[in-house]
């Protein structure tokens, strides 16, 4: 076993051990539960600075925009815009 997989203890509070196991699904460790949220975190950092670049190019206000009629077929597929 390599040293950068040598398992560690981590201490945290029941409460925050009960949501990581909330999150997690049937036959997944802890290690596996908190690498797939931190993979997804970044999978959506970089669409959300995506959306943000899109956001600028078409000149829509970043903070909350109601989009509707041909801006709203100009977003890209699955963006939302209700972040403030």
């Amino acid at each position: 076993m390599s040293e950068s997989d040598e398992k560690t203890m981590i201490p945290v509070s029941k409460s925050i051990r009960l949501r990581i196991q909330q999150l997690g699904h049937k036959g997944e460790t802890y290690d596996d539960i908190l690498n797939r949220l931190m993979d997804n975190n970044v999978k959506l950092e970089k669409e959300l600075a995506f959306c943000r670049d899109w956001m600028v190019d078409e000149g829509i206000d970043g903070k909350y925009q109601e989009v509707r009629g041909q801006n709203a077929e100009r977003l890209p597929k699955g963006m939302m815009l209700q972040w403030k």
